[in-house]
């Protein structure tokens, strides 16, 4: 991040409340259609804006703060973001007339960043913390003492409203014991198990769902023309299109497609360890040492910077704060 902070807490702070706001993929191209930014844009952009408009102390002037996050309302998060939570619609009984009325196709995810904010501010304040920085600073430490090398700690805790287990000031850290995320598997949201479809590697000929099973064009027709080599040229001379909604799946339809996702990983993993390459060892090396971390990463990038990739489709599931 491109900013000076007082402490390292104040930073883990910052990049934990990016982490717990990294959602709103159903949303994508409403937010394109508003402002030009994607999701992810928007959420950055925002936290950045929370940060830069608040007081470094505690309370509710700190907008990042436990007590500040209690607080905020869906008016400052709709004017940071610069969305319109209202539509103009016919006066009921003036013809000639239009109002401004509550709504919008960005009111709900306004809202949803909303209330994650207010309540998680709202359990942090309720066991002591004085920001989701110091909370996550302390279970870092707590598995860094319980020896946790590989993983992430209990941070779990924090949705069963456990009392905070140790009487060190987390404020007083100056570097963040950062665990071995190595052995974790991807996060599935909507970009990656629409890209593992896309690729041929997800089929859903025979899902039991109908819908989900023709949901995304059929991959044969596209599969050689992904796997080419990328176009060359840069990605400023393309011109960019604004995103259209993908699909839209429900909540066990997503869970799915999510479910392989992660399960298709792990085999794509496996079986890369299981390659050789007489003739070059060093490309052997590095198959082996393919993380799903790494696996996880590419997909979402290579699905925002190539802009072939840019215009597959990505299923949308709303409301959702999980992705």
């Amino acid at each position: 991040m491109p900013l000076k902070f007082p402490s390292a807490v104040a930073e883990l702070n910052l990049i934990a409340i990016l982490s717990l706001l990294n959602f709103g993929s159903g949303y994508r191209a409403a937010l394109h259609a508003a402002n030009g930014r994607g999701a992810y844009d928007n959420i950055r952009a925002l936290v950045l804006s929370l940060y830069l408009t608040s007081s470094e102390e505690p309370g509710p002037s700190n907008l990042l703060s436990a007590q500040g996050m209690t607080k905020i309302t869906r008016e400052q998060i709709a004017g940071l973001m610069n969305v319109s939570l209202h539509v103009e619609a016919p006066h009921p009984t003036m013809p000639a007339v239009t109002i401004g009325q509550l709504g919008g196709p960005l009111l709900e995810f306004v809202e949803l960043i909303t209330s994650t904010l207010q309540s998680t501010g709202n359990i942090l304040v309720n066991n002591g913390y004085p920001d989701l920085g110091s909370f996550v600073m302390e279970a870092l430490e707590d598995a860094k003492r319980a020896g946790i090398k590989k993983g992430l700690p209990p941070i779990a805790e924090l949705v069963v409203e456990k009392p905070s287990s140790t009487d060190a000031d987390p404020s007083t850290a100056t570097s963040i014991p950062i665990p071995d995320t190595t052995s974790l598997p991807i996060f599935s949201d909507n970009v990656i198990p629409s890209m593992l479809v896309h690729f041929g590697i997800l089929d859903l000929s025979s899902v039991a769902f109908a819908k989900l099973a023709s949901a995304f064009p059929d991959p044969k027709l596209i599969v050689p023309t992904l796997l080419s080599a990328a176009r060359s040229g840069s990605k400023t001379s393309v011109k960019f299109e604004p995103p259209e909604d993908g699909p839209q799946l429900s909540v066990e339809e997503s869970y799915v497609l999510r479910a392989a996702a992660i399960n298709a990983c792990e085999i794509i993993v496996a079986a890369a360890k299981e390659i050789e390459v007489p003739d070059d060892k060093e490309k052997e090396r590095w198959l082996r040492s393919i993380t799903l971390p790494e696996i996880d990463g590419w997909l979402w990038a290579v699905a925002k910077d190539r802009p072939d990739y840019r215009k597959l489709s990505r299923y949308v599931t709303k409301p959702t704060i999980f992705f």
